[in-house]
């Protein structure tokens, strides 16, 4: 305990899965948490949770697509508690469907938004502060998508590609200003998006050497190592946390090297 003491985090995507567990560790490691995620009461919720177990945390209805609600999750930030040591860009989102059939203002406009511009701007607006503290660490919620890409998932694999390359390039370009960016690559985990027991969990679970899925908190722990200050010369790293998911290729429903 305590890995965090002192230092104030926004994490995005804080209402379920990984982020809602990484929102909890944080707090239980002393840091002071901003949040944003789908539905209010369940950020009231959250906010309450964390609260109730000695964390200070607010929540910020926040719509990532809106880059006016990214401000005041910032302005939040910096209001409520004065700075912002840690961003943690945790959300996003997935849609199946079949290429040729992409809905550009939907599926395409959507994923973009969501998975690499609210990223993009929202590393944009914390910059600043970090800078003239010349220190800082910024960590996302990447995939494994970024390196192989995912089947009928075309632009969230393309985005997150994105998100990867994005973390590589700042952490040449600011690492002067002792701003450290991070990267952690999950393999299949439960999250909103996969019922336990159904079709998308059968369908990865023979991929997955470990034989399971990730439980978020196994994810929100590599986010609270790269949030620390235990590994200050890391930076533009992608730890794969899969279960050796990424070890092989998926064919006839099994794995080969």
């Amino acid at each position: 305990m305590g890995r965090l003491d002192g230092k104030t985090a926004i994490i995005t995507g804080a209402t379920s899965g990984i982020g809602e567990a990484a929102a909890h560790r944080f707090v239980e490691e002393g840091a002071k948490v901003v949040f944003n995620g789908l539905g209010a009461a369940k950020g009231r919720e959250v906010e309450t949770a964390l609260r109730e177990k000695g964390g200070e945390a607010r929540y910020v209805d926040a719509d990532l697509e809106d880059l006016s609600a990214i401000d005041r999750l910032v302005r939040a930030a910096l209001d409520t508690f004065g700075t912002i040591d840690v961003l943690y860009g945790n959300a996003g989102m997935a849609a199946n469907y079949d290429f040729h059939q992409l809905d550009m203002a939907l599926e395409y406009d959507r994923l973009m938004n969501v998975n690499l511009r609210a990223n993009v701007y929202l590393t944009r607006q914390v910059l600043p502060t970090m800078m003239e503290k010349r220190a800082g660490n910024c960590v996302y919620t990447i995939s494994l998508a970024a390196e192989d890409g995912l089947p009928r998932n075309a632009i969230y694999s393309a985005a997150k590609a994105g998100m990867k390359n994005m973390v590589k390039s700042l952490a040449m370009e600011y690492g002067e200003y002792g701003i450290r960016f991070n990267g952690i690559l999950p393999g299949s985990t439960y999250t909103g998006m996969v019922n336990r027991g159904g079709e998308t969990e059968k369908l990865f679970m023979p991929t997955i050497p470990m034989k399971r899925y990730a439980e978020p908190w196994e994810i929100a722990n590599a986010a609270v190592f790269f949030a620390s200050d235990e590994v200050p010369f890391c930076t533009g790293a992608m730890l794969t946390v899969d279960g050796g998911q990424g070890c092989g290729v998926m064919i006839d429903g099994g794995m080969r090297d």
